[in-house]
Formats: structure tokens, C-alpha cells, sequence
């Protein structure tokens, strides 16, 4: 699926994660960095038993974003949460690879977009 690009958009980075939905289920997906918005675009629904091919996406502009944080799991394991203003969060896990380079880029492109 396309990620649905505003005008003026212009896309910053991209990297392969899996998100972890408050229901338990995990998908693996796109994480998508603009200058204006932050997108998942799932390929996967990867449950215990089997992975299912799906679309959809999720999108957060940055004026809705408080917080982006590392959370580790077992300290090797890298985590990426983004708490919004309204208290949800949105948790994508990107194994032992390092989620610090997202970070940096999303709080950026936060500041510029809210600046």
C-alpha cells in the first residue's frame, strides 16, 4: 500500500520494524519518516501460528507526538515508543538493530515540522 503523501511532503527515511498493537497482535512493516508525518505501512500480521498477508497503514503527524523514547527489552532487544498528546502509544520493535538513528530523525523533523 501507498503511503498517502501530502502536499509538500517529502519522505526522510525508511525502516523495516514490527509494531506491537495494544491487542497483542504484531505486524511488521515500513516505518516511514517525512518531514510533515510519521507512517507504518503494515505488509504482515505475524501471529504465533502463522504470518497473513494484509494492507493498511497507520499515520501520526508530529503535532501529535510528546514523546519518541528507546525502551530496551532483555537490553539487547531495541524499542521504539511514541507516546502522542492524548496519552496513546504506539510501540515498534526493531530487534537488536539500533532505534536511536529514528529517533534522532524523528525528534528533527518534530522540531522543524512544529517550529
Amino acid at each position: 500500500m501507498a503511503i498517502p503523501k501530502q502536499e509538500n511532503e517529502e519522505l526522510i527515511g525508511h525502516w523495516t520494524l514490527h509494531y506491537y498493537a495494544h491487542t497483542g497482535d504484531r505486524y511488521n512493516g515500513e516505518l516511514v519518516v517525512s518531514n510533515q508525518s510519521l507512517y507504518f505501512d503494515v505488509a504482515f500480521h505475524i501471529k504465533t501460528t502463522s504470518v497473513k498477508s494484509v494492507e493498511g497503514n497507520i499515520a501520526i503527524a508530529f503535532t501529535d507526538i510528546k514523546k519518541v523514547e528507546e525502551i530496551r527489552n532483555l537490553y539487547i532487544f531495541k524499542r521504539l515508543r511514541i507516546t502522542l498528546k492524548d496519552g496513546a502509544t504506539y510501540l515498534f520493535d526493531r530487534g537488536v538493530m539500533p532505534v536511536q538513528p529514528i529517533i534522532k530523525i524523528l525528534n528533527k523533523s518534530i522540531k522543524n515540522a512544529t517550529s
